[in-house]
């Protein structure tokens, strides 16, 4: 089995670091929100626009800071931090009991939302 070089390890660190980076600031954008939706008693459907406002915005910086670290394909680094931000999410999802695999609609939309708002960020970047 072949060693990764170095620029193979850069990659995978970067990756790792805005990962971890993205889902911390979910986690911060979510309990902003939760106390807003606590306070103000908005609806479930206003609930769910939120989340997905905050996936994109997400995904977004995350693909952002990624492109802007890398030197060329910077579309393609972004792409790659929504995708991965995705299959991570889908995983904690199945892991935590969210097992609602009869709104594939639902996943399909997330998915696009975080790699085509990933690819955007890393356009920009």
């Amino acid at each position: 089995m072949r060693r990764p070089n170095a620029r193979e390890k850069k990659i995978a660190v970067e990756l790792a670091k805005y990962a971890l980076f993205s889902y911390l600031l979910t986690g911060a954008a979510l309990l902003v929100v939760s106390f807003l939706f606590y306070r103000m008693n908005w609806g479930e459907k206003g609930l769910t626009i939120a989340v997905t406002v905050i996936y994109a915005l997400v995904t977004f910086v995350a693909g952002l800071l990624c492109g802007k670290s890398m030197e060329s394909k910077k579309y393609l680094w972004g792409l790659c931090m929504g995708v991965l931000y995705y299959v991570v999410l889908v995983v904690l999802s199945l892991i935590f009991g969210e097992q609602n695999a009869g709104n594939m609609g639902r996943f399909l939309v997330v998915f696009l939302l975080c790699a085509g708002s990933g690819m955007l960020g890393g356009m920009c970047g």
